[in-house]
């Protein structure tokens, strides 16, 4: 490697409070089933289509993960020796994120952090992550309270809390 001990094999960042490591994107001659290969700062770094990226890590990391890294470790070629190239489409990363339809994913522009819906056909390059983001389950707390007689709305300010007690047959 023209850049061998000057790029980190992992690195971490923090994304709401949980500590997640990435890996450096591979170089072609480190991995099989890329669907090219790409030259950047003298190195040649695997870049795949969504399915054989999602097929490359055991965790592909969801949008969120990797805008936590790029605004924890800032400029990835700088900070850490990783591939983010000038060319349209050499600095964005996969994610697991899923598009508005089924054939599309989310990239990661790794240089202006910008998120962009791209076809999955679409090669970029790929950091894999050592878990998945938790699934995030929304609070619902349902009572009486603040709604209006009948019990079918209530009149709430944004950030306050709105309780509604619902009951089952035969209770109250």
């Amino acid at each position: 490697a023209n850049m061998y001990g000057h790029m980190a094999d992992n690195s971490t960042a923090t994304v709401d409070g949980e500590s997640y490591t990435f890996s450096r994107p591979k170089l072609a001659a480190e991995t099989d089933g890329e669907d090219r290969a790409v030259s950047i700062n003298n190195e040649s770094w695997a870049q795949f289509n969504w399915a054989n990226a999602d097929k490359h890590c055991d965790i592909l990391p969801d949008a969120r993960q990797l805008e936590g890294l790029k605004i924890e470790r800032g400029d990835l070629s700088t900070t850490l020796g990783w591939p983010v190239g000038l060319t349209s489409g050499d600095e964005e990363y996969w994610s697991s994120s899923q598009g508005a339809i089924a054939a599309d994913h989310i990239s990661i522009d790794m240089r202006s952090r910008s998120l962009t819906q791209m076809p999955d056909a679409t090669q970029s390059l790929v950091s894999c992550v050592d878990k998945a983001s938790p699934e995030v389950t929304p609070k619902l707390v349902i009572s009486a309270e603040r709604f209006e007689s009948a019990g079918y709305a209530a009149d709430v300010e944004v950030g306050d809390e709105v309780n509604r007690g619902v009951g089952g047959a035969g209770g109250a």
